[in-house]
């Protein structure tokens, strides 16, 4: 794994969680998708036995890129992300809360 490889998963994990990268399902039950400037896009991919899979696609669909959890343990942490990132998990929880749920220490981040 090359120090690009790294600061490209630094960047998958930081977009995925501030949400300037977006996720959606795939027709494979266990893969994900998002588009990286436009052109380029990349998959991440869950085994049951296997460390998670990511692949990155070049503008011409070609795979380019291929990591998984053994190459860095942070690829099974993007699935986890990328999965509720693409199914809104934070504003379904937020819905199930309500507007009326009391503010607590855990909610300020300073």
């Amino acid at each position: 794994m090359t120090n690009k490889d790294k600061l490209l998963v630094d960047f998958i994990i930081e977009g995925t969680k501030n949400g300037t990268l977006r996720w959606e399902p795939t027709a494979s039950e266990d893969e994900l998708l998002a588009t990286l400037r436009g052109s380029h896009a990349i998959t991440i991919r869950r085994f049951q036995d296997f460390p998670d899979r990511l692949k990155l696609r070049n503008s011409n669909g070609q795979e380019v890129l291929e990591l998984d959890g053994n190459d860095d343990q942070r690829i099974n942490t993007i699935y986890r992300l990328a999965q509720r990132n693409a199914f809104d998990v934070d504003k379904t929880i937020d819905e199930i809360l309500g507007p009326d749920r009391p503010i607590t220490d855990d909610d300020i981040p300073f």
